[in-house]
């Protein structure tokens, strides 16, 4: 019975390749918090969490000291297969704070296929697909219809034949955006259009009914996420599928939309549904309810990214491209190697755990000294 012996807790800084706008925030650099466990015989794993601003309510200083003072006393000690317990002790101690939960998560899965001998997606029923498509950008608020445009046409150069594209832009250049961007791609390639929760129900309907004429292949949360009686009327009003992201974190949150009629698809993202474990019981309710899932993905680096390529792999309700770039958007990966993306896919990692190999060197560099986290 392998036991959680140790747990170290590491604040990192990454820089971008550019900063990153959406109608809710603007990122340079990615902020992470690593959790290294290891068992008493000597075994360890590797996992993150990954906060955004505008995503998440939790910081990485949050994220910090809610690991070290709460989760980690908690679950020191604990069989580290007992995946159901450990959850449940964490939130007997600290409720929500599901970005940190999340990167204990990731670390678990990692250290359960060590010590096993398998990848993680064997741990979520087996591999059920072992390339994932990937979704280009997605492409922020540049500013500018004719760069919007430009980065997208080097996206399909690049081989993605699916472009996400943000909007919600404050100066009023949507449309003209949307259309520079479908022009570029031409029609034959997938665009999806992500609002970030930047309008009102009232003023989403005109406007994204008229967007629909460039052919979007969904348009995702229009509206604020505690709103789901207005994105269910954007829903009702648009031809083009509407798909929920910030409002889903729970299997629960996903009967709320079904309930409401609000989406006619789903997102998750990893990290914000508290890791792995639960983010396969908000698929299964997705699933059940017959809404399709999309992977979602914030600024994760190689780490998160993996995770995310294992809960694709092992997914049947996922059948859609997925997000899982964001170690693109950095400078330099955490993960040696990173995660090699060709022709608008990745292959998910084979190796045990997780499937990867962290630096120590490119660790080393990242880690923010304690006093500043």
């Amino acid at each position: 019975m392998p036991t959680l012996k140790a747990v170290e807790v590491i604040p990192v800084s990454l820089p971008l390749k550019e900063p990153y706008r959406i109608a809710r925030a603007l990122q340079e650099r990615g902020e992470y918090v690593l959790f290294r466990l290891q068992t008493d015989d000597g075994q360890w794993g590797i996992g993150e969490a990954a906060p955004f601003e505008g995503e998440s309510d939790e910081t990485q200083a949050d994220i910090v000291a809610s690991a070290r003072r709460h989760l980690v006393p908690a679950v020191l000690g604990m069989d580290v297969f007992d995946l159901e317990a450990i959850h449940d002790r964490m939130d007997q101690v600290l409720p929500a704070h599901l970005f940190a939960k999340a990167g204990i998560d990731l670390a678990l899965h990692d250290l359960m296929g060590k010590l096993l001998g398998v990848p993680v997606y064997r741990l979520l029923g087996g591999r059920f697909r072992d390339r994932i498509l990937l979704s280009g950008g997605p492409i922020g608020l540049l500013g500018s219809p004719k760069a919007a445009a430009e980065r997208a046409a080097r996206l399909v150069a690049e081989g993605f034949r699916t472009v996400k594209l943000k909007i919600g832009d404050p100066d009023g250049r949507d449309e003209a955006t949307v259309r520079a961007v479908r022009e570029a791609i031409g029609r034959d390639v997938e665009l999806r259009l992500d609002a970030n929760q930047a309008y009102t129900a009232d003023r989403a309907v005109p406007l994204l009914r008229r967007l629909e004429r460039y052919e979007p292949f969904l348009i995702e949360q229009p509206v604020a996420a505690w709103d789901l009686d207005g994105l269910a009327k954007v829903a009702a009003a648009l031809d083009v599928p509407v798909m929920a992201d910030e409002p889903v974190s729970t299997p629960t949150d996903v009967l709320r939309i079904v309930e409401k009629r609000a989406a006619d698809l789903v997102k998750i993202k990893v990290m914000r549904s508290g890791g792995l474990h639960r983010a396969r019981k908000v698929c299964a309710v997705a699933e059940a309810a017959g809404l399709p899932v999309i992977v979602g993905s914030g600024h994760e680096s190689g780490i998160g990214v993996s995770a995310e390529l294992h809960l694709a792999a092992a997914t049947r309700a996922i059948p859609y491209a997925g997000e899982m770039v964001g170690h693109l958007r950095l400078t330099e990966d955490l993960v040696e190697g990173s995660i090699p993306v060709r022709e608008g896919a990745a292959d998910v990692p084979d190796g045990p755990g997780l499937g990867i190999a962290v630096s120590p060197e490119r660790l080393a560099r990242a880690a923010v000294p304690e006093r500043l986290a």
